[in-house]
């Protein structure tokens, strides 16, 4: 024993325990970089590297540019001059060619964030097709955009949203209360809103309404909007979103699943099979070139995620296009419950975020603040599915719809037979959310009416057909 503690000691003297702990630490350093990714991760992520090298340009570090495209127009620093615009089809081209000096004057104007013009236009020049979600042309990179270009945003807004003069004031009101109780198919059978869209019993529902949905985009205010937001404002958004949403009542409780491959804090020990299971829906990595050259897709897919209640009936996609976007859906008419969910969560989430210090943006002038001018006001997307196929066929379907203030949503249509469409509002800005159900609410009556005067009557094996189309298509969101 003697022995053993004169080893000790002469070893200490000889202070050889620092430097060998140190060396030990250095060694344990490297074998944690090679068994583990990079962390924060840099450049693309390893399951994106198998994909077309337009789409890998989108999806890493740095802003997009692909030759092969023509992506090329420089989005941190404008240059003197725009590119030909002759062939471009977007709202924003049709504006600078009306106005050509709007582009000058704002040419060297930034915001405190450092978003320029040519950030938030670059979409809109790289893509002279309206094809792909680029009709709009322009995004925001902040929300001091909105102001520091309002010379360009109020033309767009303004004929995007069928008039709305700069001195325009948006009004909020998600009280579900004020809604009317129209039945949009009083033909069919409620369904019980607490339902869940996976219980499998989906048949007899209604005659003419397949489902409903209501979506609402959010953003917190403090961090850039997805074009522009840093790779830790967006693990921020997502810390605290995850937190808002485990907050949520009982009734919506649920579960954050993190996008296959993301990193980000909260995300680290999220099994890459579990984050399968629950679906990615159609939240995955965008490849239409208006969103890449928006810088939407950058850091895929670090720090995106979708959280679902037990029962299918609500999810919310995080820091996609906007850094939240609230989605609930019914299988069946019953738009009032549809909208009522969704207006919980909203004032749920929104008091949670309070107790963090933060709010959506929001001003008395443009309402809630998105991404794209499209979604300002209320952000709000209220969807019926309906099988009308007489009224379909008809040359003037889509006048009548415009006149009842709706449109078809020309990016869905899910059975086989064609005959189904989702119709949904035509206006986000410039009225409250429950002037907007309302309008969804009676202009789809009108529609079934309209479809009974023309003789509609679903066959049942097309009808049941379409129903499990849609189930299993909400199975994956």
């Amino acid at each position: 024993m003697a022995s053993a503690r004169n080893f000790r000691r002469a070893f200490q003297q000889a202070n050889v325990v620092t430097p060998l702990m140190g060396g030990l630490s250095i060694v344990w350093g490297a074998l944690w970089k090679l068994t583990r990714p990079e962390y924060p991760p840099r450049s693309l992520a390893p399951e994106l590297k198998p994909l077309p090298e337009r789409i890998r340009k989108g999806l890493g570090d740095d802003e997009y540019y692909c030759e092969e495209v023509g992506a090329t127009f420089p989005a941190d620093e404008p240059p003197r001059k725009l590119p030909d615009l002759s062939k471009h089809e977007s709202l924003l081209a049709r504006v600078l060619k009306e106005k050509p000096s709007l582009y000058k004057y704002l040419r060297d104007k930034a915001t405190s964030n450092g978003v320029t013009i040519a950030k938030c236009i670059k979409t809109g020049i790289d893509n002279p097709s309206a094809a792909g979600g680029g009709e709009v042309g322009v995004v925001a990179g902040d929300e001091e955009s909105y102001e520091t270009f309002k010379e360009l945003f109020d033309i767009i807004i303004d004929r995007w949203h069928r008039g709305y003069p700069s001195h325009a004031k948006h009004t909020n009101d998600l009280d579900h209360h004020r809604i009317a109780r129209t039945r949009i198919d009083p033909t069919g059978n409620p369904v019980s809103p607490g339902r869940s869209i996976y219980s499998g019993a989906y048949h007899a529902f209604v005659r003419y309404v397949i489902s409903c949905s209501a979506t609402a985009v959010r953003s917190i205010r403090g961090f850039k909007l997805p074009p522009s937001i840093s790779f830790q404002e967006r693990r921020e958004v997502e810390r605290m979103s995850s937190r808002a949403l485990a907050d949520l009542p009982a009734d919506l409780h649920g579960h954050y699943h993190p996008l296959v491959g993301s990193r980000s804090q909260n995300a680290i020990e999220e099994d890459a099979a579990s984050a399968v299971t629950h679906g990615l829906g159609e939240f995955t990595y965008p490849q239409a070139g208006p969103v890449l050259s928006s810088g939407i897709g950058r850091h895929w897919p670090d720090a995106r995620g979708v959280f679902r209640t037990e029962t299918g009936n609500l999810s919310v996609r995080v820091n996609n296009t906007d850094h939240l976007e609230f989605i609930s859906r019914r299988m069946g008419d019953d738009v009032k419950s549809c909208f009522a969910k969704l207006a919980e969560t909203l004032r749920s989430f929104e008091t949670s975020l309070a107790s963090q210090n933060r709010e959506f943006m929001h001003n008395e002038r443009l309402g809630y603040l998105s991404t794209c001018p499209s979604n300002l006001g209320t952000g709000l997307r209220v969807s019926v599915e309906m099988r009308i196929p007489n009224m379909i066929g008809r040359p003037d379907f889509e006048q009548i719809i415009r006149k009842l203030g709706l449109k078809v949503r020309a990016d869905r249509c899910t059975d086989a037979f064609q005959h189904t469409r989702f119709i949904e509002n035509l206006d986000v800005l410039g009225r409250s959310e429950v002037e907007i159900v309302d309008t969804v609410v009676e202009g789809c009556a009108k529609l079934v009416e309209l479809g009974e005067g023309a003789g509609e009557r679903p066959r049942h094996h097309e009808r049941a057909a379409q129903m499990t189309a849609t189930w299993g298509s909400w199975k994956m969101i």
